[in-house]
This record gives structure tokens, sequence and C-alpha cells, in this order.
């Protein structure tokens, strides 16, 4: 027998116990997805920035760098010369391909438990999804993409390979993808990983161990200061009908300790704390919601042991790691949104290996409503958040009038940004 045929190929591993099946409309529940969905999709659709689009720009051609790969993948098929509309064609097809996948993904969740998708329709109406429409053109979006792939992945020799293999390229492209997918991803094969083989767990290490060094590696990496001129002027010269944006190359030649630096001065700022902690009162109410029912179904799911407690643990990493990038950056909404976007998607993905329904939360329907209802409150309060630069409020809020104004004409929508 061969190897890929002795290890266990089924998504579930999970002790799933007695579980309750009730009926229930499906149909309603996907309408309901799909009509959050196109609330999102219209409340905060945007041309991608410059900031974003400048990375697309990167590469190796001056020197190895970090965010570069990407770039020099690019160039081999649409360079040497770029259009703006050409990138924001691209950043358009990688948001496209990752919620056709994430649909999938949650398609083949609903077998067991069709009221998954009620939980996805509350991702859809989430700030955290909000902002994953605002910002396309981040290379977040190709992180989730590869989450999506790792978690439509079988339990098999070469879906180990080949995830580690995509993991390790997404750091290239950008090394906040440890805190930002790798993760979800990381715990979804502990969820999954069958507890008498124990070749996975050397693989589990392996695969942690190689994602922590290359993202120190990658993040201690900068071009000298005295290039900076000469790195801005080949930029420069690849874009064909749009300006590069001033500040976004300065990443590269920083490294992770000069901004973390720079990152304090914004610390020090009165304003700065403040709105940390508004934006905690953002983030809380929905993450500590999808984090709270995520242990509830693994302590039902899992008997007591280690292999309970790992589980736990690493999903309140996966839950909250995105926060971990306050560290590093000052753009304090996009974090936060991004850790309910994880929390969530977390939540998503115990639901859909457990096989277990709603009911196994134990959770009366009138008191999970409520609480989502307060979660979605909270979330969209006019609490004002800070990036460090500039004050913003919570997507649907700023964006709402933004296509009110489009649909009266009085400002075009299809057009080149500002730097």
């Amino acid at each position: 027998m061969s190897e890929e045929k002795r290890l266990d190929p089924t998504p579930a591993v999970m002790n799933t116990g007695e579980t309750f099946r009730a009926p229930f409309p499906k149909k309603w529940a996907m309408t309901a997805a799909f009509i959050c969905m196109t609330l999102g999709l219209v409340s905060c659709l945007r041309p991608p920035n410059l900031w974003s689009i400048t990375h697309y720009l990167f590469d190796y051609r001056l020197g190895f760098i970090k965010r570069g790969l990407l770039g020099e993948l690019l160039g081999l098929f649409f360079g040497p010369v770029f259009s703006y509309w050409t990138l924001a064609g691209i950043s358009f097809v990688i948001f496209a391909l990752w919620l056709g996948l994430f649909m999938e993904f949650t398609r083949r969740g609903a077998r067991c438990e069709p009221r998954v998708w009620l939980l996805v329709a509350l991702f859809f109406i989430s700030p955290g999804f909000a902002f994953l429409v605002h910002s396309i053109g981040y290379f977040d979006h190709l992180g989730l993409v590869v989450l999506m792939v790792c978690l439509l992945l079988p339990i098999r020799a070469w879906a180990f390979a080949l995830r580690l293999a995509l993991c390790v390229s997404m750091l290239f492209v950008h090394e906040g993808f440890f805190f930002l997918g790798f993760p979800i991803a990381f715990f979804d094969v502990l969820l999954r990983w069958p507890a008498r083989k124990r070749g996975y767990g050397v693989f589990l290490v392996f695969w942690l161990a190689v994602m922590m060094i290359l993202t120190v590696w990658l993040a201690g990496l900068h071009l000298p200061a005295k290039q900076q001129a000469i790195f801005n002027a080949y930029l420069m010269e690849k874009v064909e009908d749009f300006k590069i944006h001033p500040n976004s190359p300065r990443v590269i030649f920083r490294d992770g300790e000069k901004n973390v630096e720079a990152t304090d001065v914004y610390r020090e700022t009165t304003r700065y704390r403040v709105s940390f902690v508004l934006g905690l009162l953002f983030l809380l109410p929905m993450s500590v919601l999808g984090a709270g029912c995520s242990l509830r179904l693994l302590r039902r799911a899992e008997p007591p042991g280690l292999r309970r407690k790992l589980l736990m643990a690493a999903m309140l990493y996966a839950s909250f790691s995105p926060m971990g990038m306050h560290v590093w950056a000052w753009d304090l909404w996009r974090f936060d949104c991004w850790t309910i976007t994880a929390s969530l998607l977390t939540f998503i993905v115990v639901v859909t290996r457990s096989g277990m329904t709603f009911e196994a939360l134990g959770c009366p329907v009138r008191v999970a409503w409520t609480l989502v209802a307060v979660a979605v409150f909270f979330s969209y309060s006019d609490a004002p958040l800070f990036d460090g630069e500039v004050r913003h409020r919570p997507p649907y809020n700023d964006y709402m009038g933004k296509f009110e104004r489009l649909i009266d004409k009085d400002e075009p929508f299809w057009k080149i940004p500002n730097p």
C-alpha cells in the first residue's frame, strides 16, 4: 500500500459525539448570504489605491527584496511597463478568485449544517468583509486565495507538500501572511490531523518552524537608503498612465526594527491611544462571538486531553493573530477588521470540519440572535478609527454615502485615484 493511501483522506476527524439534526430551509439561508454579499460589494467597492498598486511594481531587478515575488512574476507576463487598469484588473481577479473559493468551501461545509450560510451572511455584513472589499489591491487578498486553497486540499502527503510550497511562496509576496492567513491554515490541518498518526505532528512542527524563520528573515531585509532615489526612478519607468505612491516604496528601505520605531512615533500620541481603545470596542464583540462559539464546539467535539488544549490554543491564535500586526504597522482599523475576518473564518472552519449542528452550541436561539445583534451594532457604531494619520469610520459609514453620490453622478467612480 502506498504512503498516500495509508494517510486518512477524510476532511473531518473530530469526535463529534451526539449531534442534532433539524430541518432548515437552506435556500433562504443562501439567499440571505448572497444579499449580504451584494450589500458589502455595492457599499465598499472602489478602484485600488496607488499605495497598494505601487507594491505590484516591486521586483528583484535591483537586488533581492521583500515583497518582490509577485512583481517579478507579473513582469514575465505583463511587463516591463504596466498600466494602472492592468494592475487593477489583476487585483479584482484575485479578489473574485478568493470569493469563489470561499463560497465553494462554504458549500461543502453546508452539507452537514445548512445554517452555515447564515454564518456566512453574518460575515458578509461584518466590517471584516467590508474592509476586504474596500482594500482590493492589497496583497492580503492573494494570501486569502492561498488560505482557501490550503483549506480545500485533502489530508495527504502531496497536499502537505503543496501547502508548504504555497505558504512559503506567499511569504515572499508579503511577510505579513504569517499573521493574516497562515494561522487559520495551520489550525485547519491540526483540526483534521488523525491523533494516532505521528507523522502529521512532525510536518506541523516543521511547517511552523519554516514559516517563523522565513518571516523573521524577510522582515529584516531592506535596501540601503542610498538606493532609494534609484529605486524610485526605476519604479517610475515601469508605469504607463499613473504615478507611484511616494510613501509606498519606503517599506523596502525599512527592516523590522526601523518599522517598529516608525510605528512608535504614532503610539506616543494621545490620539492613537484613544483610537486603539475605540478600535477594540469596534472589533471585540464580533470577534469574541466567533471565537467563543468555536471554543464551545471544540469542547463538545473533542474529549479532554492534550489534543483539545492544542486545538483551543491554535484556534485562539488563528482568531486573533492579525492583532499582532499592530506591533509592525500603524493602520489600526485595517488589522482590527482583519481580526473580525479571521475569527469568523475560523468559526466556519470549526463548523464545517466538526460536522456538528448549531444546536451543539447549547445556546438558545433568542440568545444567539441577541448576541449577533449586539455584535453588529457595535461593529457599525460611529466610533472613529485611526490608522496613524487619518481618522476613519467603519467602511459602510464612509462608502454608503459615496455610493449615493455616484448614483446621483456627482463624482466619477472608475478613475485613477490620486497619490
